[in-house]
């Protein structure tokens, strides 16, 4: 079934699999009203909560720097457990918060954590995966994970119509079990013994000065900072706009996630497939084209009204998830193939930096375009950049310039 859907043969890297899927229907259950938890348990108003997750968010950059020597110095598999472990026991304790102290506590340690995790997982991945099928298992992992939040997604349904303070804690506690639960699977996880990296490996400000100085990876960090904007569009922008500025039903909104998601968890090896023999710049090249026609399609809807408008909200979710289908693999393995073996773990940590900077600015930025009917035109001209440094990372990086093949080599 998954070689028919154009994923990779699991086999001996089943547990890690397991564990990625578990942890993902875990934080799909808790994400959605993850505000709105800390509403429910504390007197706070939602203004000092939405300043710690943002603190949280804006404390994941340092750290996912630090994070990724750490990875260096000691291998993926312990900074993977330790992330998982911290963040279990970050939720579990998550019950217990009374006041703003708790609050800062949580965003801060499930920042660490989530820095810790994907430090550590482009790495691993490396490891466990050959060259030539590395975009089949990153497209293969970032569909699981899209599925996994999709049937988490589901049980915070049930949680908010339930809507007790019970209900709210079970949550909280079934994703910190999800995250124990994938701790204890990847315990037994079989790594390659190129991945014990030594204690003598260089310090922090030493790797991260390498990383700061490679020009060509670089320019990847802005191309991967452009794509993971683009990807906050779904979640920010598109169910505020569709409602609110052009005043389709709430539903419509709710259709363009399932719209997304199931052509991410059915469409993505596919995708990767279709790939096979073409250079990466210039897939990435069709990926901003596909991202900024469905941005397009979305700037028409003001002008459209019926059937016509409904059918180009269908299209531009189509077009805008091909664009996200597209960049995901690629760059992913970009990141892993690009840095030198020693230093992947600080390469990785910085790669993930770019979407910590994404979180930070994408909110602020995108409502405040929408304010301005600059919504669009906006993220059409990120897309364009995107090119721009795309090419220029093409010309600067091997990694960027080689073909798809997905065959081992």
């Amino acid at each position: 079934m998954l070689k028919r859907l154009g994923f990779p043969t699991i086999g001996e890297h089943r547990r890690f699999v397991v564990a990625l899927a578990i942890d993902a229907i875990g934080s799909g259950v808790w994400m959605p009203f993850e505000l709105l938890f800390f509403v429910r348990v504390t007197d706070l108003p939602l203004s000092h909560i939405g300043a710690a997750m943002s603190a949280g968010a804006l404390f994941g950059i340092p750290v996912s720097m630090l994070m990724g020597s750490v990875v260096d110095r000691f291998g993926p598999k312990g900074p993977l457990l330790a992330g998982q472990l911290i963040m279990a026991a970050t939720f579990a304790l998550s019950t217990t918060v009374t006041g703003v102290v708790g609050v800062w506590a949580v965003a801060l340690a499930s920042a660490a954590a989530t820095s810790l995790f994907w430090a550590a997982f482009v790495p691993l991945v490396t490891e466990i995966s050959v060259p030539g099928e590395r975009e089949m298992w990153f497209g293969f992992l970032g569909a699981l994970r899209n599925v996994g939040f999709a049937l988490g997604g589901l049980g915070s349904g049930v949680v908010l119509t339930i809507g007790t303070l019970g209900a709210y804690f079970g949550a909280a506690w079934l994703n910190a079990a999800s995250y124990l639960v994938s701790f204890i699977m990847l315990l037994g996880l079989v790594v390659s013994p190129r991945s014990a990296r030594s204690p003598d490996a260089p310090k922090a400000p030493r790797q991260i000065g390498r990383v700061l100085r490679d020009r060509g990876f670089g320019w990847f960090w802005l191309s991967n900072l452009g794509y993971a904007m683009c990807c906050i569009v779904l979640n920010v922008a598109i169910p505020i706009y569709l409602v609110t500025y052009v005043g389709l039903p709430g539903w419509v909104a709710g259709v363009a996630f399932v719209i997304n998601t199931l052509l991410v968890g059915l469409g993505q090896g596919l995708v990767v497939q279709a790939m096979t023999g073409r250079v990466r710049a210039q897939i990435l090249h069709a990926g901003w084209a596909a991202f900024a026609l469905g941005f397009a399609g979305l700037a028409l809807l003001p002008l459209l009204s019926g059937p016509v408008a409904m059918i180009t909200v269908l299209i531009a979710i189509v077009m805008y998830t091909l664009g996200e289908l597209i960049g995901g693999p690629v760059l992913a393995t970009i990141a892993a193939e690009a840095p030198p073996e020693e230093a992947r773990g600080s390469y990785s940590g910085f790669f993930q930096v770019s979407w910590n900077v994404a979180n930070v600015v994408a909110p602020a930025l995108f409502t405040w375009w929408l304010e301005r009917s600059l919504m669009w035109w906006g993220a059409i001209a990120i897309c364009a950049i995107a090119v721009v440094t795309t090419q220029l990372m093409k010309s600067r990086l091997p990694a960027a310039r080689a073909h798809v093949t997905n065959a081992p080599h």
